[in-house]
């Protein structure tokens, strides 16, 4: 259990209230100072959306602790089938908490995975998810080559799983597996020796 009031949370981020005693997720931030609690001296505050329930409550970034938890998603995170008219994809937990590559940088990525995703499916899940979207933009080789940007992110982001999971239940898995998409990518010439998990340590 630690603090990270420091910095901003992401949304869906699992926490506790630290004198109240509820949980909940992060559901956004408010600047309304009717709906504040607590120390009403701040310029904004959070909006959590309490567990079990459909109750909002607002608490200063102060009176909140993150919480590593497996408790099952709220309903408004529950992820929905996207249909289209040529395939029938459905949307990954992962993306469904908000991770992706197209609009967030390597830092909001990571606050996501850290506070969200991690605690939520768990490291293992995190990563084939990501493996499983690599794999598909290198199915055909010939058109890996556009994906080049991406997937140099996605395997950043594997990195950074890898080195978070030292010492958990998952982690000789994690390592396994990221080894694997990281030996076709190498293979490939779509990532560096450099970029390799092993380089970092």
């Amino acid at each position: 259990m630690t603090d990270a009031h420091e910095e901003i949370w992401p949304l869906h981020t699992p926490v506790r209230h630290k004198t109240e005693g509820y949980t909940g997720w992060i559901h956004a931030t408010t600047t309304m100072k009717d709906v504040f609690t607590g120390d009403l001296s701040v310029k904004w505050q959070y909006t959590v959306r309490v567990e079990k329930g459909t109750q909002m409550k607002a608490a200063p970034a102060g009176d909140l602790q993150w919480i590593e938890t497996k408790a099952p998603f709220p309903d408004y995170v529950l992820y929905q089938e996207s249909v289209s008219e040529k395939n029938y994809l459905q949307e990954t937990r992962l993306h469904a908490l908000g991770y992706q590559i197209s609009d967030l940088n390597s830092d909001e990525r990571w606050k996501i995975l850290k506070f969200v995703a991690i605690p939520m499916l768990g490291p293992k899940e995190v990563v084939r998810t990501i493996m499983a979207v690599i794999s598909s933009r290198i199915a055909r080789p010939a058109n890996a080559d556009k994906f080049r940007h991406a997937i140099k992110s996605w395997n950043s982001d594997l990195n950074a799983v890898v080195l978070h999971s030292k010492g958990v239940e998952d982690e000789s898995s994690v390592r396994s597996s990221v080894s694997y998409i990281q030996s076709k990518l190498l293979g490939l010439k779509l990532i560096e020796k450099s970029d390799l998990f092993g380089s970092l340590e």
